[in-house]
């Protein structure tokens, strides 16, 4: 009995090398597909961009790639807000931290797969400098300021709460400072010893105990845009300028940034 590996499979599957070449694949039937991303995927001396036509393809393309190449690959799953434009319902919290730790790891990555619905692709991102401009970075033994850090974190998009348990939100208790980083697997537990960081634990939003320590900590913004007086001014003079004959005052995304 013959068995073909893999290889010898997909061995005529190629990709595009350069601007203007399209390739086409052929006679790929149920999980041929994934098999077929993933073989090329691994060959390819670079970053590759799978696009799908929808969330449910992008998904059940990422376990079947993900099963064919057994960890020997980066996958990163970019996904949809799945929210509609001028929405009044945010992202949420997870998703947007999801595609903020995707952004912040593409500029270094050298060799990987990203997979994107094709209306996702579609809307703008925030430029690679200013979410390296708006990130910051924690480390034990640092010099730590209670009210400037909260300053910070509520300067880019952060909001207090009692108790932590969803990404971008932090609490303060006494010499205890919680924050869940934005694209963090897991929450962190600041202690201070004076004005030092002595300790950052990873702890658990369940039950609020510390599972790990680390030595540093790294801290993305919790939104994708500026929203600060200037980036709202903006926003308000672009309306105004794209809707000339309406009133905004009447529009409800202009309402919300008024409560604002």
């Amino acid at each position: 009995m013959t068995t073909l590996t893999s290889s010898l499979l997909l061995a005529p599957l190629t990709l595009p090398t350069h601007n203007g070449d399209r390739k086409a694949w052929s006679n790929l039937v149920g999980a041929g597909v994934g098999l077929a991303i993933a073989e090329a995927a691994q060959t390819w001396s670079g970053v590759v961009l799978l696009v799908t036509a929808d969330s449910q393809q992008a998904t059940r393309l990422e376990e079947e790639v993900r099963f064919f190449c057994n960890d020997q690959l980066p996958i990163f799953h970019f996904p949809d807000w799945e929210t509609l434009p001028y929405d009044q319902l945010s992202p949420h919290q997870d998703i947007t931290s999801e595609r903020l730790r995707i952004l912040a790891n593409l500029p270094t990555l050298t060799k990987g797969l990203v997979i994107t619905p094709i209306s996702t692709l579609a809307q703008r991102l925030s430029p690679p400098s200013w979410l390296s401009a708006q990130s910051f970075s924690l480390k034990c033994g640092q010099k730590f300021n209670v009210d400037d850090t909260r300053q910070r974190l509520e300067a880019v998009g952060y909001r207090a709460v009692e108790t932590v348990y969803e990404h971008g939100e932090y609490a303060v208790r006494g010499s205890l400072m919680d924050i869940y980083p934005m694209g963090a697997t897991a929450p962190v537990r600041i202690e201070l010893f004076d004005d030092e960081i002595d300790s950052l634990r990873l702890f658990n939003p369940d039950n609020q105990r510390t599972t790990e320590t680390i030595k540093q900590l790294e801290l993305l913004p919790a939104r994708e845009f500026p929203f600060d007086k200037s980036a709202i001014r903006t926003f308000k003079d672009h309306w105004a300028e794209t809707f000339p004959h309406t009133d905004p005052k009447n529009a409800p995304c202009i309402k919300i940034l008024a409560k604002d």
